[in-house]
């Protein structure tokens, strides 16, 4: 009893990667972004895509999910399922496999939500417009008058991190981007070769600041990684 138990509590709903005011690393299949997130929204399940008939034995058209697009700044932490009868794969962005073993891109059925009920094995990230596609293998004898999709999970508003900040990464005010230092700070200055430029606030406790994108490569403050890709 006490091995179930374990079992079902670490079985959770969907949580939210980042909360506001988190920095994250958004990497899509072109680029790294750092930015910190500025707002967090639920998106409760809704049909994304409907690809249309299939025929028996036939697979369907790579169809991309316009309906995913998101506005200028912004990410989303999905999870997925078919609706119909249907082998399906994903592709994040177009074009690129995601679940993609050596031999074998791996597919989804809709009995994975009994087998995996929170659907974690299925979640993926996006970027603003950057859709990402599906299409259906349908395997039966018999056809198929339609190919759904059902989408749910979240969506986080984000801010770029300016490059003339600075990130305190020691004290009480730890993660706090600072965009204006006084003069004094500004004496402090170091900087010596192979070493980020590191000052101290002209303040009370003397936080120690650094240059914010430096801050972030190099980890000194929390960063969470979002892969908005299938590719490695």
């Amino acid at each position: 009893m006490e091995e179930m138990l374990r079992a079902f509590k670490a079985a959770r709903m969907m949580e939210p990667i980042a909360r506001v005011d988190w920095f994250v690393k958004v990497e899509t299949y072109r680029d790294i972004h750092y930015r910190q997130v500025t707002y967090r929204e639920s998106i409760p399940p809704f049909q994304v895509l409907d690809i249309g008939a299939i025929a028996a034995q036939i697979v369907s058209a790579v169809t991309n999910a316009g309906n995913l697009d998101l506005q200028d700044d912004e990410f989303g932490q999905w999870r997925w399922f078919p609706l119909d009868n249907v082998m399906a794969r994903i592709y994040n962005p177009a074009g690129v496999s995601k679940f993609q073993l050596k031999n074998l891109q791996v597919g989804v059925e809709k009995s994975i939500i009994y087998r995996d009920p929170t659907l974690l094995s299925t979640e993926f990230y996006t970027w603003e417009d950057e859709r990402p596609a599906f299409d259906g293998m349908n395997f039966s004898d018999y056809a198929l008058n339609a190919c759904r999709f059902v989408v749910f999970g979240y969506r986080y508003k984000t801010v770029e991190i300016d490059e003339k900040a600075y990130i305190i990464i020691e004290g009480p005010q730890r993660g706090q981007v600072v965009k204006k230092i006084s003069r004094d700070a500004i004496g402090l200055l170091r900087v010596s070769p192979g070493s980020v430029e590191a000052i101290k606030l002209a303040s009370g406790d003397m936080p120690r600041v650094v240059k914010a994108l430096d801050a972030l490569t190099m980890k000194l403050v929390p960063v969470t990684l979002v892969k908005c890709s299938g590719s490695p």
